[in-house]
């Protein structure tokens, strides 16, 4: 299972942004833009091992960015999970601490009741979106003043 957001602004076409403004702004702006969503994602993150917010990456290419977790499990943590059967699939049972006595449990099926979802992503796309502006503004603010 797999994730993608993609961040679109109603009426900011980047090509036509391209011929106003002078070649070494907008792809400043693409990185810039990356990494304030990467630092918000890293941010948002839910920390439980910290596996998680440390594996999201940023990757620029050109006007293109992409910023996200690189765990299997990313996609499940931020919509969460209905419940759901689990069965060992690589031994003849399930093993884990717990039980009354805090002791080593056995058993051939657990019935997970789910899990929350943790909309971190969503989250971090529509913080990234509404500082689009100010970010485009220090870019430019920068570009003028050198």
């Amino acid at each position: 299972m797999s994730i993608s957001v993609s961040i679109s602004l109603s009426g900011l076409d980047l090509e036509v942004l391209a011929k106003s403004v002078p070649s070494e702004v907008l792809p400043a702006f693409v990185d810039r833009l990356a990494e304030l969503c990467f630092q918000v994602m890293y941010r948002r993150a839910p920390w439980r091992s910290g596996f998680l917010a440390m594996s999201i990456t940023k990757e620029v290419n050109g006007l293109t960015a992409k910023v996200g977790p690189t765990v299997p499990y990313a996609a499940f943590v931020s919509q969460g999970t209905g419940p759901h059967d689990i069965y060992p699939v690589k031994a003849l049972a399930l093993a884990f601490l717990g039980g009354s006595l805090g002791g080593l449990v056995f058993t051939k099926h657990v019935r997970h009741p789910g899990t929350r979802a943790s909309p971190y992503i969503k989250d971090t796309a529509d913080e990234t979106v509404d500082n689009v502006q100010e970010v485009f503004h220090g870019v430019w603010t920068e570009y003028v003043e050198t």
